[in-house]
């Protein structure tokens, strides 16, 4: 398991850029590891396009199931619960919609998250 604890690296989840900083650093541990643990304490900013680029990015990359199982965020506040809960429903919705070309439009806007 590895623990993450993302206020070592972020005062806040609240941009484009901090979403691509936590991204990195789930992907020095994704392949090795088979639970990723996200601990949230003393963040009290959040966003959801920092949710929706951070980890949205996972779910339509490893589909519902296999996100559910491998990712656990903990110590969110209000905010940033109702927040995360948000971008993923949004996610998996979009994930269970089946539809390629919905994916294909989602992966597009992250992947040219650069360009915001």
């Amino acid at each position: 398991m590895a623990n993450i604890y993302v206020n070592d690296f972020l005062p806040r989840a609240f941009s484009n850029d901090q979403a691509e900083l936590l991204k990195q650093k789930i992907n020095e541990v994704i392949n090795h590891e088979d639970k990723i643990v996200l601990d949230f304490s003393g963040i009290t900013k959040f966003t959801t396009l920092f949710f929706n680029f951070s980890m949205g990015y996972f779910i339509t990359q490893l589909g519902k199931e296999k996100y559910d199982s491998m990712f656990e965020l903990k110590n969110l506040n209000q905010l940033g619960e109702s927040t995360y809960i948000h971008s993923y429903n949004n996610s998996v919705r979009d994930e269970l919609s089946g539809s390629e070309e919905m994916k294909a439009k989602i992966m597009d806007i992250i992947n040219s998250s650069d360009e915001i």
